[in-house]
């Protein structure tokens, strides 16, 4: 190959050099996170952001004790994680007093203890002890009664705002962060220049992109060819698929060139390279730079 207007070989291809690079990367990696299912977990498993419940008891047992029966009891609320900050945050309403918490996969119920009084119990193991239905589940639902002598309790739960591997993978993405400064010249390539990956279970997705430029001393011959390619390899196997790039040099000499400088020696544009939009990696291969004799330089 000869540049027009020279004539020969390249006469010192010793002297061409192959490229240094230079390159950042920046990345995000998030998790699911929420409510997972009460029972019979999917493949892969579902996590729900919001859990909502309510409850209610009392009846006609005119007693003191832990729980006045002569009226009712309620609980009801919901309790959300921020998909983004990974924070719970809930709300709740009650009469009639107990405990309610805002967070955590808890379900809350009320139930007359019938203590006391008219229904004949001086503490949680008398004789009129509520009898429990048992918890009856779905995937996102719970439901449970109780029942005693004069008094009635009921809880259900529910789980909504499914967590999908869309929306991680788009939380994922918009959580990378601002580029950085292009880091210094050298021969050391990064394995790869951007990337994806899920996790086999969908529970977790990551992303890098990357930038990157070559930079050249000025050859001998007045004249080269940067050539190189981007190879995308897909995750679990499959044939990669190839870009090939490439650089001419103009001829035009740096004013402050010095060779002991990669900084002053002849710089590509600079390549930015965003993550695959499915699992994989991407990384520059077969990097030869041609200055009028044939290919040298390899990286």
């Amino acid at each position: 190959m000869s540049r027009p207007g020279f004539t020969g070989p390249c006469y010192s291809c010793c002297q061409c050099t192959g490229p240094a690079i230079a390159y950042v990367q920046r990345s995000a990696s998030k998790s699911k996170l929420g409510y997972t299912e009460f029972v019979d977990p999917s493949t892969p498993p579902k996590y729900y952001l919001t859990e909502t419940w309510s409850s209610s008891g009392g009846g006609a047992c005119d007693g003191g004790g832990y729980l006045n029966c002569n009226g009712t009891v309620s609980t009801a609320g919901s309790s959300t994680y921020d998909p983004i900050t990974g924070v719970c945050t809930g709300t709740d309403s009650r009469n009639g007093g107990g405990v309610v918490s805002s967070c955590g996969q808890t379900y809350f119920y009320a139930y007359c203890w019938a203590l006391g009084g008219d229904c004949n119990s001086s503490d949680d193991n008398g004789p009129n002890q509520p009898v429990d239905s048992g918890p009856q589940y779905t995937q996102t639902t719970y439901n449970e009664s109780w029942t005693c002598t004069g008094c009635s309790a009921s809880a259900t739960a529910s789980l909504s705002d499914e967590y999908t591997t869309s929306a991680l993978e788009t939380n994922t993405i918009n959580a990378l962060p601002a580029w950085g400064d292009m880091g210094a010249f050298g021969y050391s390539m990064p394995g790869e220049i951007a990337g994806t990956s899920l996790a086999g279970n969908e529970t977790s997705f990551s992303v890098s992109d990357g930038k990157y430029m070559f930079a050249i001393p000025p050859s001998p011959t007045g004249y080269f060819l940067l050539s190189w390619t981007q190879r995308f390899t897909p995750d679990g196997g499959g044939a990669p698929t190839d870009s090939p790039m490439s650089y001419t040099w103009d001829g035009t000499i740096p004013p402050d060139y010095n060779p002991d400088d990669m900084t002053t020696w002849i710089q590509t544009s600079i390549y930015e390279v965003d993550h695959p939009a499915t699992a994989g990696g991407i990384s520059l291969i077969n990097i030869t730079i041609n200055c009028g004799g044939g290919p040298i330089g390899v990286l």
